[in-house]
């Protein structure tokens, strides 16, 4: 393999991981900075405790029971990753910062490998640069929150799914795709069940695969929490499952409210708007592009279809909006997932409708698809410290 074809790609990695580590860049967002405290905290102790990080009231951080020094409301999955940068020699203050830039490169590969099975290489490698240019993603460029890594582990599975072709290796895939996200958010490995419910939809596999796959996958729930919940009691002395389960489910979610059914059916009809909404301005601009251009010209409304991976990646979105509203809680980032992977569905039908546009990508982006992922990672990262650090001059260089 040439050394020059992935020249650019770690010439971008390093730099921008480089710009993180010596500007000693701080996102504003009170998830980025518990998160990253929490690493600087755990790399003061011994690794085998890091299953339990400590609370610290500095940070501002919710902490159901106080009497308890550990945080309890959700799990370190997403701390891990940062900690192992840490470990060697990459500053903690910096470490998630970085690791969230590959999950952002991670996850456009991964999309732009599973549209290949279903598309020409000229229409996948378009999601390469257009999957960046989201602006859900783009509010999202610089955090070390855990939002990036349940979209990793959710575009994971469907490539796992759809292109993985030994059975073994799916059943891994979809097993690895729900240890990421029960690691990472706990209840949020339901995210997963939202990939099999659409995969069970559309695809054709016979009903012995089915148990296969999504049995190894879903039996790979349990080893997992029991090991977390073994190892946590072995540090802390106290249990980890039983208070998560009262802090996120029965004390928030499933917490019994006095409004009447009726104002009860208006408010989840209100968190469904709310979604929807969300999800098409999150989307943009190809939700512009895909719904507004068929309202307006015939021929783009008769190409307007769903091919079997839109069907899925829709049926995706329909599912996390539509169960995310039942619950009493209300915010944008349990359903972030669903904001990108609706901007990638809709980015696939723009191509379609944008003759212009398939020129401009055929003759000058797709034969330097990687290298234009990777310089569009680059761009869109510089501007956004760029306009953290006009915003914040108090915070420019250390």
């Amino acid at each position: 393999m040439s050394i020059k074809k992935y020249l650019i790609p770690f010439l971008v990695l390093f730099s921008i991981s480089l710009l993180l580590i010596m500007t000693h860049y701080k996102a504003r967002e009170n998830d980025s900075r518990l998160y990253t405290s929490e690493v600087v905290e755990l790399m003061e102790r011994p690794m085998v405790e890091w299953i339990a990080p400590k609370w610290n009231p500095e940070t501002n951080c919710y902490q159901y029971d106080k009497t308890v020094p550990y945080i309890q409301d959700h799990p370190m999955g997403n701390l891990i990753p940062g900690l192992l940068l840490s470990a060697i020699g990459i500053p903690a203050y910096a470490s998630l910062y970085i690791v969230n830039v590959f999950y952002k490169i991670a996850i456009i590969l991964l999309m732009y490998n599973i549209a290949r099975r279903y598309y020409s290489d000229e229409k996948a490698s378009f999601i390469l640069i257009a999957g960046q240019i989201i602006v859900g993603s783009i509010g999202y460029q610089l955090r070390s929150n855990h939002e990036q890594l349940l979209l990793l582990g959710v575009v994971f599975m469907f490539y796992s799914l759809l292109a993985v072709e030994k059975k073994y290796l799916q059943a891994f895939g979809i097993a690895a795709s729900f240890t990421i996200l029960i690691l990472t958010k706990g209840v949020f490995a339901v995210l997963g069940g939202f990939v099999l419910f659409a995969d069970l939809l559309v695809t054709k596999r016979t009903w012995k695969d089915r148990f296969f796959l999504y049995g190894t996958g879903l039996l790979a729930l349990l080893p997992i929490a029991a090991i977390y919940e073994f190892w946590y009691y072995k540090v802390t002395g106290i249990s980890f499952i039983a208070p998560y389960w009262k802090i996120q489910i029965a004390a928030r979610t499933l917490q019994e409210t006095e409004m009447s059914l009726g104002i009860k059916l208006l408010q989840k009809f209100k968190n469904l708007y709310h979604y929807s909404s969300r999800a098409l301005v999150s989307s943009l601009p190809w939700s512009l592009f895909a719904l507004g251009l068929p309202l307006f010209s015939k021929k783009t409304r008769t190409q307007f279809k769903f091919d079997p991976l839109s069907k899925m990646l829709l049926i995706y979105v329909l599912g996390q909006i539509c169960f995310f509203s039942l619950s009493n809680r209300l915010a944008a980032r349990y359903v972030y997932q669903s904001f990108i992977i609706l901007g990638f569905l809709f980015a696939f039908q723009a191509y379609d409708f944008l003759p212009r546009l398939q020129n401009l990508h055929k003759r000058y982006f797709h034969p330097h698809k990687i290298n234009c992922a990777f310089l569009t990672l680059l761009g869109l990262t510089l501007i956004s410290l760029i306009t953290h650090f006009i915003q914040y001059p108090d915070q420019v260089w250390p």
